[in-house]
Order: structure tokens, then C-alpha cells, then sequence
């Protein structure tokens, strides 16, 4: 290790003595280049471009209206090579010649999703030609994520990018989960890290354990099922400029212990380039509706009830059946009397008709009525959600300073009744050239979040979807909604309250259609209330101290500061979560700072060869401070105080510190310009780290070779042509407070008392390590009309962070050990072409796509399986010898030829027998992902839409494992085509142990209740694929965009989530609880909402 260190210290070392003095020019005459840069297609001038003459080390950069001046040291004549970046464009070059005063000279750039010669923002900010990188990383234009918005900036990556997979929660304002190149940590992180103008920002979301309020608490980390957001969806889309996915270690090696995941650069807007007279105007609105995309095929011939009969006298089973929350009951065929059988008929026999009491009414909930279906009761209970955002932003430039202020706002009003979300963002971004050695920057960020009655997702009443899985489908919702509560005089009531203990008369009774388990859906949304809040400050600001015209020296200090709060109210007679009514307040406040210096050195050491340098320091400071009350039992109603619980109350304080050192270093080697050599080398130390031995090193090293250049290989069919390559070992860092016994307090008859944690401190922890490999090429043919960049990459992670079993006697169950290893393999092939570009029409196809093959090589021990979570029956899994991921349960038992085992006789006759050993139904991750984004671009019009999915792996949904359960789906009707016992059911591809076929008739209702015992009915093919985006605009034309005060004005229509197939019908694939680790279960997904809208901009 230390040898390691002493290599790449003095590598850098011998660097910066290598790049010399610089040379000393004669002062003469002023030569001037001028002229404008426009797109390549429709001409559109392109702000902030920087035009430089590299072998001159001067540059400028284009103002609103895409002009530059460039100032040309005295004496320059002779042929110059001015080059146009722009991020999300490909490097322009022009070559002319200087023989005069003055040159005019126009550049014309060409828009690329993949470039070659594009300019890329890497690792701490570092700008670098896309050419000499040695690894892969993939640019997206900011416009990319804002023409078609989400409400969440990591969301908008979805099929846009190789190797990356986006889980989106449907969740309005819901978080999103963003994996590169495959999971490699069992129990830790996962996702890349994100960074904004160069300051890491906090990107935590609370987890959901799936059972809503009520169960236990991971201190500052849930919220009792609901979703709040991942906290990078803070970053408003119309304030990036580009982001940057640096894909896996070896492009975010730089970052030491935090990149082993990869990292995600955004870079901002600033005011470079804008009026520099007066103040740049640029506004943007927009407005969407949204409807739910897909919702359960649900059945509309049976109600409420079990083998066939229903009769509503409470709500909790002094009727017939009237505590079900299922639909085995009669058939929904318009009756109003007749839904109990005669007491003489009480044989459950297959095909056999009962006999209906027809003088006795079908009571329901709201009194006697039609017993019939309501198609549309789900679909109903959902509204049309609008959502809108606007974002006004002013900007001003001059030669040595520019200014940009940005104003937005987003509100929805979203398809869940009462549910109101808000967000308010204000950016400022500046920087001044003070002299011609000093320049700062600095940015400051406000975000205000608030969110108001949002639904859950869990298996509780507070998640609408779960609710209706336990459902009567003869319920007519609309009845619920114009009823939220009961008349305590009517004799219905009374009832009620006679027969459903714990109801209290000091509270409103609720209208519900179920008293033993379920509330009123709009009850939940519109009496029990949520509210939520964050409001965040992050920023930025940096002086540069040029030395020389080589060498500079930056220090930058930045902060994210953010402060939390959730509230939840239940009111009495809640039914659940809190009959009693009840509270849970969350609060949090997190905070990192990162203080760092960077030398950068760029010198020429001899014609062919140049050496660039950077080489600095950083601190970090992570603050964590996370408050849980919760009360399940209010003394007096309507008061939401802690000091109001009846009983002890539950509460949770957690304190978290966290301090990082770092030195870092990076030297590229260029040899004229076709071969790239990068040596970097970082080492943290942690406080995390037990003393002494807290000093961890992580090097890396990679090489690109533009071998076109080299060997004169440019044809027409082939344009372009890199390789590259690289290497690297990196870290994932641990959590504080794992060295040492932690103690938990809690009140115990009124008196605090503290217990020691059953988890064994490990004193000698370390990090996880993970060492990437990668190679790949570039290549550009036909004059770089088809763009294809591949890469295979390996990567595996040791010193897995993990749990093992420890005797009893020792006062503890667990121990934490450093063991295990994962492995992910793959694939990423992107492409860009451009089958048509003639004159005023263009056609551009970008197709991404990737595979990634995952193997857990080892664990602890003798230890082959690792639980990295559960719900209902099916653990998530580290399996030794297979992918990460698997989902674990119990299956039908099965015979040598894989047919269905039942019973021939008994009680148990015809119905599957559950296997008594758990195996493995699938896995969460999926075969391959990708994308694929066309665009059309003519005169003034332009149509883009994108398409992504995925292929493969598995989904446990509890949806559909319930669903099928409570009789409430449309594949229930099978076995009662005819009648709630007719024609029966018999199980398909079943035998006796005999062998011979199975020919026993079930009745429905047996047969699907059965499935509990098995979690193999409730898995399914997780494949789709989605209409993402769709857009087309129009550009209005120059003199009506000039008539109306601005340069430039357009608007457009736009679709978002427009269309999904799937394997399935059930539900949308796309899904999950929160952003953890255990992926691949569900249960009461909300309807992800399918958007349609327009937006206008303008520009001054």
C-alpha cells in the first residue's frame, strides 16, 4: 500500500518539475477573430460556446446571440485552428488564416447524444475532451431532461444512458432508484454518487418496510410507507446545463471511498453568454394532466361475501359474511333480495345450485339496493391530476463577469383526492474575472418542498391500491365519497356501534363499506392527514489564483443543508392503521460540507507531448440528526400532540457525525493527441475507521488510443476510431458507529432505560473494495453518421460489510465481519445515427442498450445465503454461486416431469400441496435494459419520442398473490364461469401421486385461497417496455418571436408514460418501496400517471 503511494506521488512529482517555464511572447498589434455559432440544423445560435485558439491558450465565449470575439496575441498571422465546444455538441473545428486586423469566421455545430470530440464535465469538475478519456462516460444535454419533464431529475436518465437502470416509484413527487452497471454491495450502497457543479449533494430516501406506521422504525430512515422523494429530485431540469454519467469506479476513481458506484455530474447553468447589455429574459411554462397508466384487471360478476352469500348487519361479522373484505359472494346480477341462502341449504357442493332466501333483502353498507358491479369503481376514485411549472430566469454578461437568477415553481394537484404538492426553487450562479491572475464562482441554491395529503404504499388502509385488493366489487364508490361519516342517530349506525368494539361516540364514526378491517378510501384522503416539508441550501464558491499561463490553483468550499419534516394525523374511529386515532412526526436535518484545493497544471513538454496535472486535498463533514414520535392511541380527539398519547408513546433520537480526509492526484500523459495516458491516485482516511488504521489508497490507471490518427486510417466508411482502456480499485464506505457498542434508550415504566445493541462491534472494520476493469472503442463511420461506442466491463466488490450468527452466550446474536465477494460482468453498446441530413430535415436515431451478469462469489464462512430483506413470505437474497437478487419462497410441490402435485382424496382433494423446502422463484434484475430516442427535426418543426424497457426478471407482487386471494381479479373467475360453485376449478398441468391427471373439480374459492401457501402464484415476468417521452414543437418564426420581445419562442406538446406493455396486465413492472436493496416484491402499487400536456419557452 504504501509503495503504491510513494509511486504515484512521485509520478506526479516529476510531472509538474517536467513543464518547464513558460515562454515569453513580444508585444505587437492586436489581431481579432469574430463571428456567430449556430446549430448545424435550422441555424439556431448557440449560447455559451466556448471559441478558443488552442495553440494560443486564448478563448471567449458566445453571448445570447451567439457571437464571440476573439482577442489574438500581437504579432498572430499565418494559419490559425479555432475549435467551438458547447457540452451536448460535438466539437466544432475551422481552420483560418490570420492576415490582417480582423477575421470574420462563422462555426457551425452538430448535436449528438453520443459524441466523439465532445467536451465532457469528469471527475471534480476536471472539463476533458471526450477523445482522451480512457473510460466510458455518456453526456446528456440539459434540454434532454427538461423538454419532457419529471418531477425528478434522476427519473429523466431513464433509457438514455448504457448501463444505467432507473426504478421509478409511481409515488407523486415518488423517489427513484439509479443503478450503474449492476449492485455490487449486499447490504450497502448501491446507487452512484451525486455531484453538482463539482459538490457532492445528499441523495437519501426514506425506506419503506411495506407495512405501513405501526411496525418498527429504522431510525431516520422511514416514514411509515410513505415517499417522499430521493433528495437529488431537489435539482431543477431547467437550471442544468448537462450531466455527465461517469459509469462504474473507473471513471469516478477520483472520489476514492465513494466511487465504486459511479457518479452522476451536473453541471448548472450560468450566465456566460447572455445580453451584456441590460438584463436576458429566458421563461419557460408548462402544464400536464395525468391519469392513471394502468390499474388491475379486477372482476365484475361476484360481490363481497364467501361462497356466494353476503348480508350487511355491522360490518364486522354479525352479518352473513359482512366482515369479508373478499368477493366470493353471490353473483353480481342486478338482485335485491336473495343474497343469503335459505337456512335449510347449507351444502358447498360443485355445480350445484343453492337455493336463495328471496324474502330477505341484500343489506349493504349504505342500506338495500341492487347487488350489482361497479366497473369503474377503482378507476373513479382516482382524479385527473394537473401538474404545473414555470421557471422565469434573468442573466447578464459582460467580458469579466456574468450573473444568471432563476426562479421556478411546480405545483400538482395530484390523482389522489385532497393530494397538493408544491415546490419552490430559487438559483443564483455567478463569476468575475478580477484581474488577470484572480476569478471566483460562486452558486446558492434554495429549494422549498411541501406536500400534503400524499398516499402510501404499504400493506395498510393508508395505501388506497391495498385497499382495494381487499375489496367488494359491488361497492360503489361514489357513495364513499359523498359519505365520510356516519349519522349517529340513523339505526345503521348503532348497529355499528353495537357490533364493532372500540368505535368511540367522542369521535365522528366513519362511512365505511368494511368495519373489521378497512376505512373509507376518501376518509384516508381527506380526514386522516399528512404534511411534509424540506426546505434545502446548497452552494458553492471558489477562487482561482492563476499563476502562470500554465498553472492554477483553486480552493472551493460548498455545502447541502437540508431540514425535514413529515406529520401524519389519524383521527379516532381510523378503523387502521389507529382505531384509537394517532400520530407520527418525523424530523431530520442533514448536512455535508466539502471543503477543497486543486492545483491544475497544463504544459507542452515538447511538440509531440503534454502533460496535465492536477493534484489536491478535500474535507469532509457529514452531520445527521433524526428525531421519530409516534402515538397509536390519542386520550382526547383531535388533539395531535405526543403529550395527548394514551400510554407511552414511541421515540427515537439519532445523532450521526462523520468526517473524511482526502489527497488526490491525476497526471495525463498526450501524446499528439492519439495517445491518452491517466495515472491518478487518492487516499482517504475515515473516521468511520478504527485509529491507525483509517488510511485507505485507491489508484487507477488507463490509457486511450485514437488509432485512426495514429495510422492514417481515416476512409470514408470509418471516421473515427478509439480504444480504450482502464483499471482501478476504489472503495464503498461504511456508516459511523459500527466500532463500538451503541446503546439504545427507551422508557420503561416511566424510568429510561438503555440496552446494548445485539449486533457485536467490529473493531478493525474496513470499507469495501471494489477493483473495475474496462475496455472499449469508439467509432465513428460514414463521416460519423453512425456513432457506436461499446464497452465490456468487469467489477468486483470484496470485503462485503455483512451480519453473521454468533452463539447466544456471548450476549450477542450477530457479528459484523468483512467477507464475501460480488461480481458483475456486462456489456454497453450505444449508438448514434443519422439516417437523414439534408438541408432543412434531419433524422437522429440514439439507441442504448446493455447487459449486466451478476454472481455472488462468496460470503462468510460456511455461510450460503444472506437475507438483505422480506415481505410476505419471499426474502430477498445473496445466494453463493448465483445472481444477486434472488427472490426466495415456497413453491407447488412437483413431481421428475414438473407437473403440479395435488391430493386425490380427503379434505385437501384436488388442491396443490405446497413444497416443504423454500427455493429460488426468480430474481429482480433483468436481462438486459435499453432505450432507444428518435428525433425529427424539420424547419421549424420538431418530434422526438423515446422508448426504454427492460427484458427479463421476476416481480413478487403481493397485488396479484392477494389479489388472486380475495377473489377481487379477473383471473378469479376461473373455476365460476357460471355460478360462485360452477364449474369448479381443476388445477392445470396436475397429477396425483399416482401419476394419473388430475380430474377433481375445487371450488373457486378453495382453490385460490390455497395459493396462500405458496408465493409462486404471486410471481411474474418483470419484462416492458414504455412510451417515455414524446414531443413536438414548433419554432416560431423570427419576426413574430421579435414582435412579441424575444429572439427565440417555441412551444410544444408533450406525453410522458403514454403507453406500457408488459407480460403482464396486473400492474406496472416498474415498481418499487423505496430505493434499497430489496427490489423485485410489490404490493398496492399506486397508478403511475400518464402525462399529456404543452410547454412554451422564450428566450430574449
Amino acid at each position: 500500500m504504501a509503495d503504491n503511494r510513494w509511486l504515484v506521488r512521485s509520478l506526479l512529482t516529476i510531472g509538474l518539475i517536467l513543464l518547464g517555464l513558460p515562454a515569453v511572447a513580444t508585444a505587437q498589434e492586436a489581431p481579432t477573430v469574430s463571428g456567430q455559432v449556430k446549430t448545424s440544423v435550422g441555424g439556431t445560435p448557440l449560447v455559451g460556446v466556448i471559441v478558443s485558439a488552442p495553440s494560443l491558450k486564448v478563448q471567449a465565449t458566445t453571448d445570447n446571440g451567439g457571437n464571440y470575439r476573439l482577442v489574438l496575441p500581437a504579432g498572430t498571422t499565418g494559419p490559425l485552428t479555432l475549435t467551438a465546444r458547447l457540452i451536448g455538441y460535438q466539437t466544432g473545428t475551422v481552420q483560418i488564416t490570420v492576415s490582417g486586423p480582423s477575421v470574420q469566421q462563422d462555426i457551425a455545430l452538430q448535436e449528438a447524444a453520443i459524441e466523439l470530440q465532445q467536451v465532457v464535465v469528469t471527475a471534480l469538475g476536471i472539463e476533458r475532451e471526450q477523445r482522451s478519456l480512457s473510460y466510458s462516460a455518456q453526456t446528456l444535454d440539459g434540454n434532454r431532461l427538461s423538454d419532457v419533464r419529471s418531477n425528478n431529475v434522476i427519473s429523466s436518465l431513464q433509457g438514455k444512458v448504457a448501463g444505467v437502470q432507473v426504478t421509478n416509484s409511481a409515488n407523486p413527487f415518488g423517489s427513484a432508484r439509479i443503478i450503474v452497471r449492476g449492485a455490487s454491495s449486499i447490504l450497502g450502497q448501491n446507487q452512484p454518487l451525486i455531484i453538482v457543479d463539482g459538490v457532492p449533494i445528499d441523495n437519501a430516501a426514506a425506506s419503506n418496510e411495506g407495512y405501513g406506521p405501526g411496525g418498527s422504525y429504522s431510525a431516520g430512515t422511514s416514514l411509515g410507507g410513505y415517499d417522499v422523494g430521493n433528495a437529488a429530485s431537489d435539482i431543477n431540469a431547467d437550471n442544468i446545463a448537462s450531466v455527465t454519467v461517469l459509469k462504474g469506479p473507473n471513471a469516478a476513481a477520483l472520489y476514492g471511498s465513494r466511487a465504486a458506484n459511479g457518479a452522476i455530474v451536473y453541471t448548472t447553468k450560468s450566465g456566460k453568454g447572455s445580453a451584456n447589455t441590460g438584463f436576458g429574459v429566458t421563461a419557460t411554462f408548462g402544464a400536464t394532466t395525468e391519469t392513471p397508466l394502468r390499474l388491475p384487471q379486477y372482476q365484475n360478476q361476484y360481490g363481497q361475501g364467501f361462497y356466494g352469500e353476503f348480508d350487511f348487519v355491522d360490518g364486522n361479522f354479525h352479518g352473513k359474511n359482512d366482515g369479508a373484505d373478499e368477493s366470493w359472494g353471490p353473483k353480481l346480477d342486478g338482485r335485491s333480495t336473495g343474497c343469503v341462502r335459505v337456512a335449510s341449504d347449507t351444502l358447498l357442493q360443485i355445480g350445484v345450485p343453492a337455493v336463495y332466501d328471496a324474502s330477505h333483502p341484500c343489506n349493504q353498507f349504505f342500506g338495500v339496493g341492487p347487488w350489482s358491479a361497479h366497473p369503474n369503481n377503482v378507476r373513479d376514485f382516482w382524479n385527473t391530476g394537473l401538474l404545473i411549472n414555470a421557471n422565469i430566469a434573468v442573466a447578464r454578461a459582460s467580458d469579466r463577469s456574468n450573473v444568471r437568477l432563476s426562479v421556478g415553481r411546480t405545483d400538482e394537484n395530484g390523482m389522489y383526492p385532497n393530494n397538493e404538492n408544491r415546490r419552490t426553487d430559487i438559483a443564483l450562479a455567478g463569476g468575475t474575472q478580477m484581474s488577470d491572475h484572480w476569478s471566483a464562482e460562486a452558486s446558492v441554491n434554495y429549494i422549498n418542498d411541501g406536500m400534503k395529503n400524499q398516499p402510501a404504499q404499504a400493506y395498510e388502509e393508508i395505501d388506497p391500491m391495498q385497499n382495494f385488493i381487499w375489496f367488494g366489487r359491488q361497492v360503489d364508490t361514489r357513495i364513499l365519497k359523498d359519505n365520510l361519516y356516519r349519522d349517529p342517530s340513523d339505526p345503521l349506525t348503532q348497529r355499528i356501534l353495537a357490533g364493532v368494539p372500540g368505535q368511540r361516540t367522542d369521535a365522528p364514526i366513519q362511512y365505511s363499506w368494511n368495519y373489521s378491517y378497512h376505512a373509507n378510501p376518501y376518509w384516508m384522503a381527506g380526514v386522516k392527514t399528512t404534511d411534509y416539508s424540506r426546505n434545502r441550501g446548497l452552494g458553492h464558491a471558489s477562487v482561482t489564483y492563476k499563476v502562470n499561463d500554465w498553472i492554477s490553483v483553486t480552493g472551493r468550499s460548498g455545502r447541502d443543508w437540508y431540514q425535514n419534516h413529515f406529520r401524519a394525523n389519524y383521527p379516532v374511529n381510523d378503523i387502521s392503521p389507529f382505531n384509537g386515532g394517532g400520530l407520527l412526526d418525523v424530523g431530520e436535518t442533514r448536512s455535508e460540507i466539502n471543503n477543497d484545493f486543486l492545483v491544475t497544471a497544463n504544459r507542452q513538454l515538447t511538440p509531440t507531448l503534454a502533460l496535465t496535472v492536477n493534484a489536491g486535498g478535500n474535507e469532509r463533514k457529514n452531520d445527521f440528526n433524526n428525531n421519530i414520535s409516534q402515538v397509536g392511541l390519542l386520550s382526547v380527539p383531535g388533539v395531535y400532540t405526543v403529550s395527548n398519547s394514551d400510554g407511552q408513546p414511541y421515540t427515537a433520537l439519532l445523532l450521526s457525525h462523520k468526517k473524511v480526509n482526502s489527497l488526490y492526484g491525476s497526471a495525463n500523459f498526450n501524446y499528439k493527441d492519439w495517445l491518452s495516458v491517466d495515472v491518478t491516485g487518492r487516499n482517504d482516511w475515515s473516521s468511520t475507521l478504527p485509529k491507525g488504521a483509517n488510511s485507505l489508497f485507491y489508484p487507477s490507471i488507463g490509457a486511450a488510443f485514437v488509432f485512426t490518427d495514429a495510422l492514417g486510417l481515416q476512409t470514408s466508411w470509418l471516421s473515427y476510431g478509439k480504444l480504450r482502456a482502464s483499471w482501478t480499485r476504489v472503495g464503498n464506505d461504511t456508516d459511523p458507529y459500527q466500532l463500538a457498542a451503541i446503546y439504545g434508550c427507551s422508557p420503561w415504566g416511566g424510568r429510561p432505560t438503555c440496552t446494548a445493541a445485539d449486533r457485536l462491534p467490529t473493531p478493525n472494520l474496513k470499507p469495501e473494495q471494489t477493483t473495475g476493469e474496462e475496455i472499449g472503442a469508439d467509432l465513428g463511420f460514414l463521416r460519423d453518421r453512425v456513432i457506436l461506442n461499446a464497452t465490456i466491463y468487469q467489477k468486483s466488490t470484496t470485503d462485503q460489510i455483512l451480519p453473521v450468527s454468533v452463539s447466544a452466550a456471548t450476549g450477542y446474536t450477530q457479528k459484523v465481519v468483512n467477507s464475501g465477494e460480488v461480481r458483475n460482468r456486462g456489456i454497453e453498446l450505444a449508438a448514434t445515427v443519422t439516417p437523414i441530413d439534408k438541408g432543412t430535415f434531419r433524422w437522429n436515431a440514439v439507441v442504448n442498450w446493455a447487459k449486466n451478469s451478476n454472481e455472488v462469489i462468496s460470503l462468510y464462512g460456511g455461510v450460503s445465503r444472506v437475507v438483505v430483506g422480506s415481505f410476505w413470505n419471499v426474502n430477498v437474497t445473496a445466494d453463493v454461486g448465483q445472481p444477486y437478487g434472488n427472490l426466495v419462497g415456497y413453491k407447488w410441490q412437483r413431481d421428475a416431469q414438473g407437473h403440479i402435485l395435488v391430493d386425490e382424496t380427503g379434505s385437501y382433494a384436488g388442491l396443490p400441496r405446497t413444497d416443504p423446502t423454500q427455493q429460488v422463484l426468480g430474481n429482480y434484475n433483468p436481462d438486459w435494459v435499453g432505450g432507444i430516442t428518435n428525433s425529427f427535426t424539420y424547419k421549424s418543426f420538431n418530434l422526438s419520442f423515446s422508448i426504454d424497457g427492460q427484458y427479463g426478471g421476476q416481480v413478487y407482487s403481493v397485488t396479484k398473490w392477494f389479489g388472486q386471494y380475495s377473489g377481487v381479479l379477473a383471473n378469479t373467475l376461473a373455476g365460476r364461469e357460471l355460478d360462485w360453485n360452477n364449474p369448479g376449478y381443476i388445477v392445470p398441468n396436475a397429477v396425483y401421486d399416482n401419476g394419473q391427471a388430475d380430474t377433481t373439480h375445487v371450488l373457486a374459492q378453495d382453490y385460490w385461497h390455497n395459493t396462500f401457501y405458496a408465493q409462486e402464484p404471486g410471481i411474474f415476468d418483470a419484462t416492458y417496455f414504455k412510451l417515455r417521452e414524446l414531443r413536438l414543437g414548433y419554432t416560431l418564426p423570427a419576426s413574430v418571436s421579435r414582435f412579441i420581445g424575444f429572439s427565440d419562442a417555441s412551444v410544444a406538446i408533450i406525453g410522458r408514460n403514454l403507453f406500457l406493455w408488459a407480460k403482464q396486465s396486473m400492474i406496472d413492472p416498474e415498481t418499487a418501496f423505496d430505493t434499497g436493496n430489496r427490489q423485485g416484491v410489490e404490493n398496492g402499487q399506486l397508478p403511475t400517471a400518464r402525462s399529456i400536456g404543452i410547454t412554451m419557452s422564450v428566450r430574449p
